[in-house]
């Protein structure tokens, strides 16, 4: 079968319009990939500040624990009830904004291992939080002896346990482990 040929100004108009195309895909494509490039960084960027506030709230969450532990480890009775009550109610603050973090150990695991390692330190902290709910109840009880065994015999040793397990140790020369919680 015969095509009939274009005329020739038709011809070049046809063509001038495939090369047009070919270099609208090409534009197309850097700006996809320069765009890509750029929002790649920008998640980085971010990520890197969201790891930095994570770091931040986690040291904050453990600080704010162990002032806790601190104001009420004398003991807990009638006489320092509202005291013990307040310490409490800010040491389940910090648990809870612990546990929404994940320890700086975790990045140094094999990827295949991460998951495990943050779940086993969410369920710690969860735990740990039900034990301050737990001695707020029994304070409201009255059960003031109760309350002390939770926090001297449950909530001090799981601080021991969370620090050894989830806590990495700082090169020497630098005290032993990093912030003494």
């Amino acid at each position: 079968m015969h095509r009939p040929s274009l005329r020739p100004g038709l011809r070049s108009s046809v063509r001038s319009g495939r090369v047009l195309t070919a270099a609208l895909l090409v534009a197309g494509g850097v700006a996809l990939v320069a765009w890509n490039s750029l929002a790649r960084a920008e998640a980085s960027a971010t990520a890197a500040s969201l790891s930095v506030s994570l770091d931040e709230e986690l040291e904050g969450g453990m600080r704010e624990m162990n002032g806790a532990l601190k104001a009420i480890g004398k003991g807990i009775s009638a006489e320092n009830r509202d005291v013990a009550l307040e310490a409490l109610s800010k040491f389940q603050r910090g648990a809870i904004a612990a546990k929404a973090s994940t320890p700086g150990m975790a990045a140094k695991l094999d990827e295949k291992q991460r998951p495990e390692f943050v779940a086993e330190y969410r369920k710690m902290l969860a735990e740990t939080v039900k034990l301050a709910c737990d001695a707020e109840i029994a304070i409201l009880d009255g059960k003031y002896k109760d309350a002390d065994e939770i926090l001297k015999n449950k909530l001090m040793g799981m601080k021991k346990a969370g620090h050894d397990k989830f806590q990495e140790e700082e090169e020497e020369g630098h005290g032993g482990k990093r912030g003494k919680h």
